[in-house]
C-alpha cells in the first residue's frame, strides 16, 4: 500500500512540474489564447468523429450509447465536453 502511494505521490509531482513547464511554454497572454483556440478546435474535431463513429456503430449495434463508445474507446466524456447526464455535447 505504501508503495502505491508512493508510486501515485511520484506521478502527481510529474504532472505538476509539467504542468509548470507548460504553463511556461505558453506564458504570454496571446500564446495562452491560441493554445484555447486550438483546443476548441480539437475538441469540435473529436466530437464530429464521435457522432460519426456512433451512428456507424448503430448499424451493427442499435442500442449503443455515445457513453458507453466513449467508455469502448477509454475517452473520458469530460474531455470531449459530454455530458452523460444530459446525453449530449455541451
Amino acid at each position: 500500500m505504501q508503495e502505491e502511494i508512493k508510486k501515485k505521490q511520484a506521478l502527481l509531482e510529474e504532472l505538476k512540474r509539467k504542468r509548470f513547464l507548460a504553463e511556461q511554454k505558453f506564458s504570454t497572454k496571446e500564446e495562452q489564447e491560441k493554445v484555447k483556440e486550438l483546443i476548441e478546435k480539437w475538441r469540435g474535431a473529436c466530437q464530429e468523429v464521435i457522432v460519426e463513429l456512433h451512428n456507424n456503430a448503430l448499424q451493427n449495434t442499435p442500442d449503443i450509447t455515445i457513453p458507453q463508445l466513449l467508455e469502448f474507446l477509454h475517452i473520458e466524456p469530460q474531455s470531449v465536453n459530454y455530458s452523460v447526464t444530459e446525453e449530449r455535447f455541451v
